[in-house]
């Protein structure tokens, strides 16, 4: 049950997924896991796959790119992610 509490605080939740844990029924916390260990740059919302000549990945030690293939930078890549992933949740 402790690992249930990592995946929601809620009461009702945690017995759902344990429900679906018994009757072997995949959930996006097992699809999750099957994707560890995740993309560093992508966590840090520093990787851009927006165009086909990406993904491109901004170092944010300063020691490799720190520009895109188009010229975003850090902060520009960011804001865009952020916006697509938004968008994306409002349309769904």
């Amino acid at each position: 049950m402790a690992k249930m509490r990592e995946k929601s605080i809620d009461i009702a939740t945690q017995e759902v997924l344990n429900k679906a844990q018994q009757e072997n029924i995949k959930t996006v916390w097992d699809r999750l896991e099957l994707q560890r260990p995740q993309c560093g740059f992508g966590q840090l919302g520093l990787c851009c796959t927006v165009c086909s000549m990406g993904p491109c990945r901004i170092d944010p030690f300063g020691e490799g790119p720190q520009l895109g293939v188009c010229g975003a930078n850090a902060d520009t890549i960011a804001v865009i992610m952020s916006i697509r992933i938004l968008c994306i949740e409002l349309l769904t």
